[in-house]
């Protein structure tokens, strides 16, 4: 029982930081899945940042109830001990569940951009409508501000493109959706030209020159 005991522990050990990066490589391709063929650029309205933390959470999870697990009976180890190791192996059981429930929730919390409009998936503890995952459509004319940055981080160069819309929404077509939209930026260009928008670019002064001088004019 106890080297069974053990290997579970070992496993759930093992398995932690796999299941941890396999989580964030899959809500990167679940994400783009949830939305049309066609689809310009999504990204998440959190710039993925509720996902990763499920994700870290889920991890830590397994990684506890390995420990734990692998404690709980040893009876080499004093009883106090195994006591702590059990609450240890019952908290990372505990939190598994609620990690892989928040990112699920970060991962349908998206927005798909296409040639006919910009469709959001809210987050329904946010919603304006409490619980529902009800999508907002957004015409691209809905467009009411544009804003570009750059910046240099732990993780080397962040773009940050940013689209205010009607209500006051924003959206970061940037950050980790800035390989979409560069990859299609004439097109979303086009749809903006529609829109009369305020444009500001002031914070992209710290972008590299390629980058400069595409933000350099008004998208559109």
């Amino acid at each position: 029982m106890d080297q069974a005991s053990n290997r579970l522990g070992l496993a759930l050990i093992l398995i932690s930081l796999p299941v941890m990066f396999g989580l964030l490589g899959a809500g990167f391709f679940l994400g783009q899945s949830l939305c049309p063929p066609g689809t310009l650029l999504e990204g998440t309205l959190d710039s993925g940042a509720r996902s990763a933390f499920g994700a870290l959470i889920a991890g830590t999870g397994f990684l506890l109830a390995g420990i734990g697990n692998g404690g709980t009976l040893n009876p080499d180890m004093f009883r106090d001990v195994r006591k702590a190791a059990r609450r240890t192996a019952i908290v990372g059981l505990a939190i598994i569940l609620p990690g892989l429930g928040l990112w699920w929730d970060g991962i349908r919390t998206h927005y798909c951009a296409t040639p006919q409009g910009i469709v959001v998936h809210p987050d329904p503890l946010t919603s304006k409508v409490p619980y529902s995952w009800s999508p907002i459509s957004y015409a691209w004319t809905d467009t009411r501000s544009l804003w570009t940055r750059c910046y240099y981080g732990k993780a080397g160069l962040t773009v940050d493109v940013l689209l205010t819309m009607k209500d006051g929404r924003e959206l970061e077509f940037g950050s980790d959706s800035w390989h979409q939209l560069r990859r299609n930026y004439a097109a979303v260009s086009r749809l903006l030209s529609l829109a009369a928008y305020r444009y500001d670019n002031r914070g992209s002064e710290n972008c590299p020159p390629i980058l400069k001088r595409l933000f350099s004019h008004r998208p559109g």
